[in-house]
């Protein structure tokens, strides 16, 4: 009898941080410039489902989770931000992210 096989560990490869675009990084700047560092609730939805389909499932949540209870902006991934036009300020808030 074989025995039952373990349960698979999500990979976090060095600069998930970065698997974003430069509309939310820019967006997360301008929230905590005007000082909305509250917890948020964002939802989940579609638009519209096609029409032979009458539910959705919403697959990979737990992973998602928990990546973002291990998301860490790295000093690689700190250096190249700071390429970019966000406020610096905000990156030193991303570097302390935990």
């Amino acid at each position: 009898m074989r025995s039952p096989p373990r349960a698979a560990r999500p990979v976090h490869p060095p600069g998930l941080a970065l698997a974003t675009d430069l509309y939310q990084l820019t967006m997360g700047a301008s929230y905590a410039a005007l000082g909305m560092d509250r917890p948020a609730v964002f939802s989940l939805f579609v638009r519209r489902l096609p029409a032979s389909r009458r539910f959705l499932v919403a697959a990979g949540l737990a992973e998602a989770l928990d990546r973002l209870a291990s998301l860490r902006f790295e000093e690689d991934d700190l250096r190249y931000l700071r390429t970019l036009p966000i406020r610096p300020e905000f990156l030193d808030r991303l570097a302390a992210l935990r």
